[in-house]
């Protein structure tokens, strides 16, 4: 674990002190989810939308109603 979050960039070690939150760990994990939401998720969303017959205009008027 600590190794992936070190190739992640998330953590860092310093030899006999420990382990630190890195300062770009937010970005790189909003990253790593972003990156993971377009490969995994939105492919499925896209897919279930064309199927239900909902447009992007209707999302768009959706989310500009609230």
């Amino acid at each position: 674990t600590f190794d992936y979050l070190q190739n992640a960039e998330i953590i860092y070690n310093r030899r006999g002190v420990g382990y630190f939150v890195d300062s770009k760990a937010k970005n790189n994990i909003v990253a790593m989810h972003r990156q993971y939401f377009i490969n995994e998720e939105l492919p499925y969303l896209l897919q279930r939308m064309n199927m239900l017959g909902i447009t992007l205009d209707e999302i768009a008027q959706m989310s500009n109603n609230k």
